[in-house]
């Protein structure tokens, strides 16, 4: 082979392979032995692919609220009788009540709605198409 033609193939060979970009696949199977088809003949399993955290069973994740809590009601009702010392016992008639407070509150949220069979999903391939990273859910409007 002459040297022109050997360095046209060694360009040729170094030529920018088509990135596949952003795919979407469908779930066959969950969790825990996930697969997802991508196109007609790609079956992808577990071991293709590296699924976004939130997408796990059992995915929990610290909260905090906060904000004002405002009760108000009107015709509230009556009091349950009590006995006040030698005054005997007797009851009130509660007209409104009123109650404004701060709060904050911490906990853990637990989701449960996890991929299912049937469920659309965005995929995005490395570079050798060999691992494809599961982002998330998607839904059709």
């Amino acid at each position: 082979m002459d040297g022109v033609n050997e360095l046209a193939r060694l360009l040729k060979e170094r030529e920018n392979i088509e990135h596949m970009g952003i795919q979407v696949g469908e779930v066959i199977a969950p969790l825990p032995d996930l697969q997802v088809k991508l196109n007609e003949n790609i079956l992808l399993t577990k071991d293709h692919l590296r699924i976004a955290y939130h997408l796990c069973t059992d995915y929990q994740r610290p909260f905090q609220v906060e904000g004002t809590i405002k009760l108000a009601d009107n015709d509230c009702g009556q009091t349950g009788s009590v006995g006040v010392g030698d005054h005997g016992t007797h009851q009130h008639t509660l007209e409104t009540v009123n109650i404004e407070t701060e709060m904050t509150a911490n906990g853990t949220i637990k989701l449960t709605d996890f991929l299912k069979a049937g469920d659309e999903v965005i995929l995005i391939p490395t570079q050798d198409e060999q691992t494809y990273f599961l982002i998330d859910k998607v839904v059709k409007l």
